[in-house]
């Protein structure tokens, strides 16, 4: 039997984490991270966001949906995963319906040509 290579993730436990308050300050403002970022809220906006192929480098997920999500990213190579409780990802979303997990994307950069 494979084993997951999602099984490890990284713990964010504190609210004052710099990570997470960055994602409620994007939230908040409807903008981007200080890294560039996009929020893709939903299982359907990440799924989109990897099926696109654009650069996912970090996933976050309540505690609730850890499995769901890692199913999600089994055979995806390079994005970094970070649980949180249930109660700490409420305080991130900006959907009233928060599905448990949200993603970091990096925009398509467009030219005009």
């Amino acid at each position: 039997m494979a084993k997951s290579i999602m099984a490890k993730f990284r713990l964010l436990a504190s609210p004052a984490n710099p990570l997470l308050k960055d994602v409620r300050r994007a939230i908040s403002r409807g903008s981007l991270t200080s890294d560039g970022l996009l929020i893709a809220e939903t299982f359907h906006l990440v799924e989109e966001a990897l099926r696109s192929k654009l650069e996912v480098p970090i996933v976050i997920a309540a505690e609730g949906a850890r499995s769901e999500v890692e199913r999600l990213l089994d055979a995806r190579r390079g994005i970094r995963l970070s649980v949180v409780s249930d109660s700490l990802f409420q305080t991130l979303g900006g959907t009233e319906s928060a599905q448990g997990v949200l993603a970091l994307v990096r925009p398509p950069q467009w030219k005009i040509e």
